[in-house]
Parts: structure tokens; C-alpha cells; sequence
């Protein structure tokens, strides 16, 4: 049996040089293939001609508690962690077109390795930070797509990584102990990156091409240039599986270590109070292409970004919808005139005191788009004001987080 504890994902950016790193604080980590076969048939024929293979699908719902770090961020951003005095923030355009993929090693109860799930080349569909009431632990759940998802037995997947220098045409990389998981397949993917764009590179002898010579283990990339950095994935008999608790960051951060502010425009910000749920939720309107006699994505980006705040109380007053209000100073509120450029920032501490900053979230542009009303009998009056934007940055260093 294959129990979480023996369970060991970690992420490897593929748009830049940062290294791989372990996914701390995971709750969940499903995944669902879809092949898209579709039947074809023929006039005259009693049964089906044959299948018309489509792109299949993969598709990745990583969740984890809040735990104040912007660990997996940097890895969805392929982000290498700032140096001091370098902004700490991501915005949505950081990992709108960035892919990451993921290994999870597998060990059952024996103690025996049983082998890597893998699943390259993954875009970011969307997230969720979510507060569940006023005693839930915080909770950020992602959603990963991508075409490709493999199980390899007994082995692990791992990756080389060098840049390019002054003479190196073709670049040379020697594997360890790399393994034939296929037929005269050692190598799972080649990439390389140049002025920060990242290409597949396929297997051939032409121009931006490579070559495995599997007598000396070594991988040709032909028609590098200087300062190009490139990364070959493969398949290795060593041990890898080096996973350390962490026991660095807070184990999760509660909903009572939050803070919710306002601001509409220039005005004052306000703290909000009695709120009972809040959710954001962030989708990217992909655009990912392919382009004729090539399997694979060429381009991956967004059309277009959609942030939505869901905040939900007890109606006590009507100060949530007075700060909304283009006029705040007048009795009458009326939601058609609800201001547009309504910021909303979510600051969630490591304590309870309110004292340590962990990380916040800073929606801005928002504009109201509802407002649900539930009075039942014998309960209390609830309200639902929801927001939506195209902007978020997310930062660990509060600062950052200016209204």
C-alpha cells in the first residue's frame, strides 16, 4: 500500500536555472489523465475504422495549508529566492506563462521504492486562498495543467544542468547512471533557455537538435551559444529521495492570525471585521498553442486574468457597503454606484498576536460584481459582497503589500 507519509513530491522549474525543491505542507496532491480518444468510422464499414488519437490531458490539484512561505510561489514563478534588499513580491504575470514539473517519489509500507509519478511541463490554471470560518486553517489549493503524466517503475527522474561557454557549438553533458526506460530511450526531456526564453529541444542529428550516445552516457545539444543554459531530464538508478521535514515554518496559520483591509482609491483604508468566510480565487484564461507537425505546446500564456474576492459575514452594519460607496458620507448606499478601484489586501500573521507577518495577498482594481443577501428564520441576516479584478501580488516581506 502507498501511504502519504511515503509520499515525497517535488517541483522543478523549467523556465529558468532555479533548482528543484521539496513541496512542503501538501494536503492533497490528485491528478486525472484523460487519453481523448475518439472513435472514426467509415461509410460501408460494419465497426470502427481505427482511433484518432487527441492531446491528452493532465490535470494537477496540489493543496496546501498556509504556512507563511512563499516557497511554492517562487517554484510556480520559477523564481530563485531574493537576495537582501530585492522585492520578495509575485504577481500574476510572474506565473501566468511559467511551467513546472513535478516528481513524487513513491515508497509503500515494505520500505521499497516503487517508483516516480511525473509529470512535466505544467501551467498554472488557477488558485484559491480560502479562509473557511473563523477557526479554519487557512488553505491555498492550485490548479496544474499539462499534456504528459508518466509512472516510472522503480527508478527515479532527475535532470543536469550547465551553461553554455566560449566554443561550445555543441555541448556535452554526461548522465549517471541514466536507465533505458524505453527502447533505446534514455533521456525524458531536453530544454534550454536562452535570453529567458525556454525550448524543447528534440532528438536528431539537425540544428537545434540533440544526440544520445548510449556506450558513453553523453547527451550532444547542437547549435548552442555562449551563455545559452540548458537542462536534460532523465531517468537514473541512484537514490534521490533526499526529503527533510520542515521544520523551519509554522505548521499552518488559522484564520484568527488574519486581517482583511480596504481601500477605495485614495481614501482611507479600513480594516473589515465580522467576517465569517473569505475567498479568492484566481483563473488564467490560457492560451496555450501548438503549431502543425510538432505533438507539442509551442507557446503558453493567458488571455486574460480574473481575481474574485468573496467576502462573507453577519450582518451587523452597514460599514462594509459604506466603504464601497463612492460617497461614503451620504445615508443613501446604493450598489450601482459602488466604486471601481477598490483594493483589498490579506494580511496573515504566524501568530495570533498579530506581530510576526507571514504573508499577504493585495488584490487591486476591484469592482463589485454581487452581493448576496440570506435571512432565514430564527437566524441571523448573512451577506456575500463579491469583488472581481485582473491584479494580485503575493509577497512574504509586508512592505511589498502597500495600500
Amino acid at each position: 500500500m502507498l501511504h502519504s507519509k511515503f509520499v515525497h513530491p517535488w517541483g522543478y522549474p523549467e523556465n529558468s536555472e532555479r533548482v528543484a525543491a521539496q513541496i512542503s505542507r501538501l494536503q492533497d496532491l490528485s491528478g486525472d489523465w484523460a487519453g481523448n480518444k475518439e472513435k472514426q468510422h467509415e461509410i460501408g464499414r460494419d465497426g470502427v475504422l481505427g482511433y484518432k488519437k487527441g492531446k491528452a490531458t493532465f490535470t494537477y490539484a496540489p493543496k496546501q495549508f498556509e504556512y507563511g512561505s512563499m516557497a511554492f510561489w517562487y517554484l510556480l514563478a520559477n523564481k530563485e529566492d531574493p537576495e537582501t534588499g530585492d522585492d520578495h513580491f509575485i504577481d500574476l504575470d510572474d506565473v501566468k506563462s511559467k511551467r513546472i514539473a513535478i516528481s513524487t517519489f513513491c515508497t509503500n509500507e515494505n520500505d521499497d521504492f516503487i517508483g516516480t509519478f511525473w509529470s512535466p511541463r505544467m501551467r498554472l490554471g488557477g488558485f484559491t486562498i480560502n479562509i473557511g470560518d473563523p477557526e479554519a486553517i487557512v488553505e491555498r489549493s492550485f490548479n496544474l495543467v499539462g499534456e504528459k503524466y508518466a509512472m516510472i517503475r522503480d527508478n527515479f527522474v532527475t535532470y543536469i544542468t550547465d551553461t553554455v561557454e566560449t566554443g561550445e557549438d555543441d555541448k556535452e553533458l554526461l548522465l549517471v547512471n541514466p536507465v533505458e526506460y524505453k527502447t533505446d530511450k534514455y533521456v525524458l526531456q531536453v530544454l534550454r533557455i536562452r535570453s529567458g526564453d525556454v525550448s524543447a529541444i528534440y532528438e536528431g542529428t539537425g540544428e537545434d537538435q540533440y544526440e544520445y550516445n548510449s556506450g558513453t552516457k553523453v547527451v550532444t545539444i547542437h547549435d548552442c551559444e555562449i551563455g545559452d543554459f540548458v537542462k536534460v531530464y532523465y531517468v537514473t538508478s541512484d537514490v534521490l529521495d533526499t526529503w527533510e521535514n520542515n521544520e523551519d515554518d509554522p505548521d499552518f496559520l488559522l484564520a484568527e492570525y488574519c486581517e482583511v483591509y480596504m481601500k477605495v482609491g485614495s481614501g482611507e483604508t479600513e480594516r473589515t471585521y465580522r467576517l465569517q468566510t473569505v475567498g479568492l480565487d484566481v483563473s488564467f484564461d490560457r492560451t496555450d498553442y501548438r503549431e502543425i507537425g510538432n505533438s507539442e505546446v509551442v507557446q503558453t500564456s493567458s488571455k486574460a486574468e480574473t481575481v474574485k474576492i468573496t467576502l462573507d459575514r453577519f450582518v451587523e452594519n452597514l460599514t462594509l457597503e459604506a466603504i464601497l460607496a463612492s460617497n461614503p458620507a451620504l445615508p443613501l448606499i446604493d450598489p450601482d454606484d459602488f466604486a471601481d478601484n477598490i483594493k483589498v489586501l490579506v494580511k496573515i500573521f504566524k501568530d495570533k498576536e498579530h506581530t510576526n507577518f507571514g504573508i499577504g495577498y493585495l488584490a487591486t482594481d476591484l469592482s463589485p460584481t454581487a452581493i448576496n443577501n440570506a435571512q432565514a428564520v430564527e437566524d441571523f441576516a448573512k451577506r456575500t459582497t463579491s469583488l472581481e479584478g485582473a491584479t494580485l501580488k503575493i509577497s512574504d516581506l509586508e512592505g511589498d503589500l502597500t495600500l
